[in-house]
């Protein structure tokens, strides 16, 4: 139907087309028809499937990209949760050694401490803080404690014991003190940088110890962000794309960028923190993305996982940033690829329909001469048709030979009826062959009518002899009627002939006398004497 619209088109609306007669063969409209329609089909198809493609390769590209935020997400949270589970496990141990006397577990675990902080040399410094009301009876303040402290200083192991909150608690300290849980602090710096000493981007990690559901204390771990910072930089899954950490309260902890550490991420993503509530995601621990345009006008997709450190309830986020054109040029290169195949495609289906066009017009085009032909008379077996197609094509070539071979057998029997044959056969080429049964029925007729005719000669030839015959004899009585001798051979000698009797004779019964009757022979013939 789509190919008759078009051709329709072609016709009506092309004004060359209106002024001429456009005449098709049969393979010239199969091409057309059975082409056109299925270059439609066929365009419609891949280009419904190539959208379709290229639109899941975006998202199939966008799902790649937070998978890589996940699984970045889970390192740092492994590296970060195996220094926690060092505090942790000291936090334990102090738990089950606390009926010891306080120089005691001092001395002990200052010695595990010391362990532990030279075999970690990413650890910036080990602490635990006790409180004077869990093991001073005398204290009845709700502040102050006992702070012992190892720490890294040009590389060398330092102790110290410090007494610290006695006037008060100060806000991290106090923060992680009233979660009453494993806790991550805010980013920030160890120290201020002067000449010859670097200031570090740090967090600390504590986890708090209990007596009776009464906080007693902590055990805190200070580490470095250096290695975060590691992490973000080897992240490049797509060329210009970029990783960074935010922490719960939104300030960059690891950029490719170092311009950016320590600046909260309204700075440098204002619009996107309003109009996406970045901060909010984070704190909630949710794994999000978007589409943003960056201050260089280039668009980014931007996708955050969440990192969750223990028991804590201050996730931090990686995200990455990847510019859409190399998300889109996978979903393009897949486009293109589709539409590629789609021309081969289109291309193999053209030769293809015109192979099968001229394997189907090629018989009919046979076929149609023949029958022109037969149209002007010309019959033979010349004309017979040799196709092996093993289709219907073949049949009809088959049913055309054997109507060609009834055709010249019915020519050969009207023939020979013609010269008088009356006695050819004819074979019927089914009990619904109305010619040759027309041809049966004129057999018949003709020899009905023959012989018909022949007898009719046969009296009329009779008729002839009789009428001929008494003429003849009429003639030889008139002529020789006085003498009855020869009389007598005259009539037996032209009647033996007339006759074509081999013999005859002519008696006379002589009965004048009664007593003697007898038969003379008057004139007898035979065998032409």
């Amino acid at each position: 139907m789509l190919s008759n619209i078009c051709l329709m088109i072609l016709q009506n609306n092309n004004p060359i087309m209106k002024k001429i007669k456009l005449r098709l063969n049969i393979q010239q409209k199969i091409q057309i028809y059975v082409l056109v329609t299925t270059m439609l089909i066929f365009t419609a198809a891949i280009g419904y499937i190539s959208w379709q493609s290229h639109n899941t390769s975006l998202n199939d590209t966008r799902q790649l990209v937070n998978s890589y935020s996940a699984q970045n997400a889970e390192a740092v949270e492994n590296l970060l949760n195996q220094d926690m589970s060092v505090i942790r496990t000291l936090a334990q141990a102090f738990r089950i050694h606390r009926g010891m006397e306080v120089e005691e577990w001092k001395e002990l675990f200052n010695e595990i401490y010391y362990e532990i902080f030279r075999n970690n040399p990413d650890f910036h410094a080990l602490w635990d803080s006790w409180e004077y009301s869990y093991y001073k009876p005398d204290w009845d303040l709700p502040h102050g404690r006992h702070l012992s402290y190892f720490y890294r200083e040009n590389g060398q192991i330092g102790y110290q014991e410090l007494e610290r909150s006695l006037d008060g608690d100060p806000d991290l300290y106090g923060a992680a003190k009233q979660a009453g849980r494993e806790t991550i602090w805010e980013p920030y710096l160890d120290r201020v940088a002067t000449e010859g000493i670097t200031a570090y981007l740090m967090t600390t990690l504590t986890v708090p110890m209990f007596h009776e559901g009464e906080y007693i204390g902590l055990v805190g771990l200070d580490i470095t962000l250096e290695s975060l910072q590691e992490i973000v930089n080897a992240i490049r899954p797509f060329d210009d794309s970029y990783a960074f950490i935010i922490s719960n309260r939104g300030m960059c902890v690891a950029h490719p960028e170092s311009g950016f550490l320590e600046q909260p991420i309204a700075d440098f993503l204002r619009q996107d923190v309003t109009e996406h509530n970045i901060i909010e995601r984070i704190q909630n621990g949710e794994a999000f993305s978007y589409m943003s345009r960056s201050e260089h006008g280039e668009t980014y997709y931007y996708s955050y996982a969440p990192i969750v450190v223990g028991e804590t309830e201050t996730p931090w986020s990686i995200a990455i940033a990847v510019p859409y054109s190399e998300i889109r040029q996978q979903a393009m290169s897949n486009l293109f690829t589709a539409i590629i195949i789609g021309i081969i495609g289109l291309i193999i289906i053209a030769v293809v329909i015109s192979m099968i066009s001229r394997k189907i017009s090629n018989p009919v085009k046979q076929t149609t001469e023949v029958m022109k032909q037969i149209a002007k008379g010309k019959l033979d077996e010349s004309m017979m048709l040799n196709i092996k197609s093993g289709d219907e094509i073949e049949e009809m070539s088959n049913a055309f030979n054997t109507s060609i071979k009834g055709l010249i057998h019915k020519s050969d029997f009207a023939s020979n009826i013609g010269k008088g044959n009356m006695d050819t056969e004819i074979k019927l080429l089914s009990d619904e062959d109305k010619l040759g049964q027309a041809l049966l029925d004129m057999q018949n007729h003709l020899k009905k009518a023959r012989e018909e005719e022949e007898i009719r000669q046969e009296e009329e030839k009779k008729r002839n002899w009789i009428t001929q015959g008494i003429t003849k004899f009429s003639d030889i009585l008139r002529q020789d009627h006085g003498n009855i001798d020869k009389l007598a051979f005259n009539v037996i000698q032209n009647l033996v002939k007339y006759l074509e009797a081999n013999q005859g004779g002519i008696f006379v019964l002589e009965d004048a006398d009664d007593d003697d009757v007898y038969l003379d022979l008057k004139a007898c013939y035979a065998y032409d004497r």
